[in-house]
C-alpha cells in the first residue's frame, strides 16, 4: 500500500512511498502561524482516518539576559571635609576583587573582574600627610590573581609588588600620601592590560593639606570603553571583545596632576 504526506495551506507535499518498510522525509520553514490540516493524499485514506492537524505558534520571546549592575554611581563620592587644615589622619581602605557576570548591554552581559563589585571602583578621599591602610582581599572563587597600584604611592608599582593576591586571600600595605592630587589607581597583575580591561580601575584623591574650596556638587566619572569585534552575541566573552579606558577630571589634565579649583562649583 502507497501513503504519502500533504500539510494542507502550506503548499507541502512528500514523495510516495510504496515498499514496505520505506520512509520519505520532508524539510520546510514553518513562517505561517495557524493550524494546518495534514494528510494521506491517496484516495480514499484521508476518508479512512489518516489525517491530522499541525498548529504552528510564534516563536516565544528569548528570556531576557540580566546580569549584576556593575555601574558606579557617579554621586558616590566621599563626603569633602570642610576646607582648612587639620592634624593627620589614618584611612583604612578595604578593596575586594570581585569576577562577576555584568549587565553589558541590553540581552548581553559581559564577566567584569572589579574593586568592591563596581566599574569604577570606589573613590578614594584622603589628605596631604595621612596615613592610608590598603587592604585587598580576592574573593574565593575568583579564577584569576589580582594586585593594585595606586599612583598615588611612593614606591616598587604603587603597592602592587606587595598586593598579588590568590583567590580566597587578603594582604595589605600602609603608605603616606605625600604628593596632593588625582591618581589613577587599577590592578597590575600580568597582563596588566587585560586586568584593567576588564574594570580593575577607580580614582584616589589625595588633597592638599588645607583641604579643596567648598563647591555645591562633587562626580566621580571615568570613561570605559567596549569594542565588539565580533558579530553581536547575547553574552560577549573576552576573546571577542576588547577594552580601553581613559580618565576625565574638570579641573585636572591628567591622573597625576594636582587637583585645581573648577571654574564652576563643581568637581
Amino acid at each position: 500500500m502507497e501513503h504519502d504526506l500533504v500539510i494542507e495551506g502550506l503548499n507541502i507535499a512528500s514523495e510516495k512511498v510504496r515498499a514496505k518498510g520505506a520512509s520519505t522525509s520532508i524539510v520546510f520553514k514553518a513562517d505561517k502561524e495557524g493550524k494546518f490540516a495534514y494528510y494521506c493524499a491517496v484516495p480514499g485514506h484521508r476518508a479512512a482516518g489518516m489525517e491530522g492537524a499541525m498548529v504552528i505558534r510564534a516563536a516565544a520571546a528569548a528570556p531576557a539576559i540580566q546580569g549584576a549592575d556593575i555601574s558606579q554611581d557617579p554621586t558616590e563620592v566621599p563626603a569633602p571635609e570642610p576646607p582648612g587644615a587639620r592634624p593627620a589622619k589614618t584611612h583604612r581602605v578595604v578593596l575586594e576583587t570581585i569576577e562577576l557576570e555584568g549587565q553589558l548591554a541590553d540581552g548581553t552581559t559581559y564577566t567584569f573582574w572589579t574593586f568592591n563589585g563596581k566599574v569604577p571602583g570606589p573613590f578614594i578621599r584622603v589628605r596631604e600627610g595621612d596615613t592610608v591602610e590598603v587592604r585587598l582581599k580576592n574573593r574565593a572563587g575568583s579564577v584569576m590573581a589580582h594586585s593594585v597600584d595606586l599612583h598615588s604611592v611612593t614606591g616598587p608599582g604603587g603597592g602592587a609588588a606587595v598586593t598579588q593576591t590568590p583567590p580566597g586571600m587578603e594582604l595589605g600595605f600602609t603608605f603616606k600620601a605625600i604628593n596632593p592630587g588625582l591618581y589613577v589607581y587599577h590592578c597590575a597583575t600580568p597582563m596588566v592590560a587585560h586586568h584593567i580591561a576588564n574594570g580593575m580601575y577607580g580614582m584616589i584623591l589625595v588633597e592638599p593639606k588645607e583641604g579643596l574650596p567648598k563647591v555645591d556638587r562633587e562626580f566621580y566619572i571615568m570613561q570605559g570603553e567596549i569594542l565588539q569585534a565580533a558579530p553581536f552575541s547575547r553574552r560577549a566573552t573576552r576573546s571577542s571583545m576588547s577594552r580601553s579606558s581613559s580618565t576625565s577630571d574638570p579641573r585636572t589634565t591628567s591622573s597625576t596632576a594636582r587637583p585645581m579649583p573648577s571654574p564652576q562649583s563643581t568637581r
